[in-house]
């Protein structure tokens, strides 16, 4: 599959400590567009007058603002309830670190609003995980039927494609949504 796909740059998994300022923004980028997203992102931070989005900010924030800013109403929701998750400590950021995958993913998925796959590029984009893929993301999963002229993939036969590169299944991610041009 590699030969196949046409690097323009180093893609390897990213590594943050802004552990809600990610997810925030993952929340605020289900199923937009990259550009999209980052324009209602803009103009919450915008909102906000902030730089970085934080707890106490998000669980401030007037709803009716937020919505005209572009956000759903449910996304709403589950921004807040990300925000009450880590002002409450129900969530720590630095336990996170230390936890195996599935462990992050349970931790995360236990937040109204925040999915597997909401978690899995939390994995990939914030704490840098390099064994991911994501077999919900459309991306990918569109990816794959081009490079390997499928149809329509079960999952069992993703999961034949994509097993053998573990324990880097986050690079073949990373290189299939470039093969897109796009990003998450």
């Amino acid at each position: 599959m590699m030969g196949q796909l046409n690097f323009r740059r180093v893609l390897k998994p990213k590594k943050t400590d802004q552990y809600f300022q990610t997810l925030v923004s993952a929340i605020i980028g289900q199923q937009l567009s990259g550009k999209a997203a980052d324009t209602i992102e803009a103009r919450v931070l915008e909102l906000m007058k902030e730089k970085n989005f934080s707890p106490r900010k998000v669980l401030e924030a007037d709803e009716q603002q937020l919505r005209q800013a572009g956000m759903s109403w449910a996304k709403i929701t589950y921004v807040k309830n990300i925000a009450s998750a880590f002002k409450s400590g129900k969530i720590e950021a630095e336990e996170l670190t230390q936890l195996e995958d599935e462990a992050v993913i349970q931790t995360l998925t236990q937040i109204k609003g925040v999915g597997r796959w909401t978690a899995e590029m939390f994995l990939i984009f914030t704490l840098g995980r390099e064994d991911v893929y994501s077999s919900g993301d459309l991306g990918l999963n569109k990816a794959l039927r081009k490079i390997y002229q499928l149809e329509s993939p079960t999952l069992k036969e993703i999961d034949g494609i994509i097993e053998p590169w573990s324990p880097y299944k986050s690079y073949g991610s990373l290189a299939l949504w470039e093969s897109l041009d796009n990003r998450p």
